[in-house]
């Protein structure tokens, strides 16, 4: 249990095959606490375990965290303008930097240059444990949909099956517009799905 002043604002755990994580949003602060791989926690670099919460190293402002999201190995912060850090696990590039090694709150840049990934509203990754694929989704307040991560089995909509080591815009075939998304899903494995802001649905992957 955790007393705080001014009650949580958003509780985001992590299921993954051996244990869990969970990371704790309250007076503007995160909080982490659980299974510690490859930095997940956020805490730094230790393997120990966290049994109590701690503070979150956390590079941007405390007092502009906007949404957290965590998953199996990996968890992400959200801040107010948008930026996302992501922490954890890198085996897939599921977080986002083109190095395979493992990081603490790095905030995420495009593709090819350096200019971060903004605007951010609403992220997931594919949800099934059993499946060991690791795929991220980004929606952006201009309905932008950025993808990172395994792309096996084309499930990042980029028409090919190469892994993507940095976010990058999904661009839309001349006769299909999914550029401009409302929401998108994640599947218990290689699947996604994408919801426009006029009611279409579309899928791709295994």
């Amino acid at each position: 249990y955790v007393a705080t002043e001014g009650g949580v604002s958003q509780l985001s755990q992590g299921v993954g095959l051996s244990g869990a994580n969970t990371f704790i949003h309250t007076n503007n602060k995160v909080y982490s606490c659980g299974l510690q791989v490859a930095g997940n926690t956020g805490t730094g670099p230790s393997s120990a375990n966290i049994y109590l919460p701690r503070a979150a190293c956390f590079a941007s402002n405390y007092n502009s965290i906007a949404l957290l999201y965590s998953h199996m190995f990996n968890s992400y912060v959200v801040d107010l303008s948008g930026f996302v850090y992501s922490t954890g696990l890198n085996t897939d590039y599921q977080s986002g930097v083109n190095a395979l090694s493992s990081t603490i709150f790095t905030k995420l840049v495009l593709s090819g240059t350096s200019a971060p990934l903004s605007a951010v509203r609403a992220l997931t990754t594919t949800t099934g444990v059993s499946s060991n694929l690791y795929s991220v989704y980004a929606v952006t307040s201009a309905n932008r949909l950025y993808v990172w991560g395994n792309n096996s089995a084309g499930q990042l909509g980029t028409y090919n099956t190469a892994a993507v080591q940095q976010p990058i815009l999904v661009h839309s075939l001349s006769s299909i517009d999914v550029q401009s998304v409302k929401a998108v899903g994640a599947g218990d494995g290689a699947t996604s799905y994408a919801l426009t802001p006029t009611g279409s649905v579309y899928v791709t992957g295994d």
